[in-house]
């Protein structure tokens, strides 16, 4: 399989692509999975999701909800095809989950995403849900 991951975000206007190209350079890993998802599934799977996601008030919650907002408008025109996620990971407690599709090298969506285990659960609680 043959996607070269940085130089689609680079063609892409999607909020988190320039910083996942920049920590690409500098050296995180990113894992293509080689399995075909429908974008059809997603477009199910990160409604649900997005719905979930307005609910928390934190800076992480809105700017994942925002993403997943545009990555849900261009699901939706791509609709009937399949695409392949790319995992982009290196040494902070964030990471980019990117999800191309093989024949137009197109990203339809770059999320970035902070793990449970990666951060303290007091740092969990903040960027989920803004204190007053």
């Amino acid at each position: 399989m043959d996607i070269d991951v940085a130089t689609i975000l680079r063609k892409s206007e999607l909020a988190h692509a320039e910083d996942a190209c920049t920590v690409i350079s500098e050296g995180w890993r990113v894992n293509v999975w080689p399995s075909l998802i429908k974008c059809r599934e997603l477009h199910r799977i990160y409604t649900i999701r997005h719905k979930h996601l307005v609910s928390f008030s934190g800076e992480h919650a809105k700017q994942l909800a925002a993403s997943v907002s545009v990555f849900l408008l261009n699901l939706e025109s791509s609709i009937k095809l399949n695409g392949h996620w790319a995992n982009i990971r290196g040494t902070a407690t964030h990471h980019y989950n990117v999800f191309v599709l093989p024949d137009s090298q197109v990203a339809l969506g770059c999320l970035r995403l902070i793990g449970k285990q990666d951060v303290s659960d007091a740092d969990w609680d903040h960027i989920w849900n803004a204190k007053a």
